[in-house]
């Protein structure tokens, strides 16, 4: 897998937690442990994909 097409990998599991995240907010039965839980993964994903970034000078 190149560089490239595993950042847009990342970039699509980004976008995917962002969509999940808003359908638990709206969720009378989101857990605050969910929502960190999520949120935590998606700032993880954000930075991985950051770094990439970085490291190709993209």
């Amino acid at each position: 897998m190149s560089l490239s097409s595993h950042i847009e990998e990342l970039k699509s599991k980004h976008k995917k937690l962002d969509t999940i995240l808003d359908q638990e907010r709206k969720s009378y039965a989101a857990s605050q442990q969910t929502l960190a839980t999520l949120k935590k993964e998606k700032l993880l994903l954000k930075d991985r994909i950051e770094t990439l970034k970085t490291s190709t000078g993209s």
